[in-house]
């Protein structure tokens, strides 16, 4: 029986890694886009999946589960 204290970890990629960085260092989409050189489209397509990789409806409440789960 799995515990529900210690969830299934969340596996991310490099790239979900440093747009998760950049999300709770406070950039925007646009200037997330502009500092990794990608559409703002394929950002928001990150930011979607960490949505539900974390199962969260806002980047406040994914910076802090990130946070909590010591992930950034």
């Amino acid at each position: 029986m799995e515990s529900v204290e210690n969830p299934s970890p969340i596996t991310l990629t490099g790239r979900e890694k440093e747009i998760l960085q950049l999300l709770a260092e406070g950039l925007t989409t646009a200037q997330i886009a502009e500092r990794l050189h990608l559409g703002s489209e394929t950002i928001l397509w990150y930011r979607k999946r960490l949505h539900r990789k974390f199962e969260v409806s806002s980047v406040v409440a994914l910076v802090l589960k990130a946070a909590k789960m010591n992930m950034i």
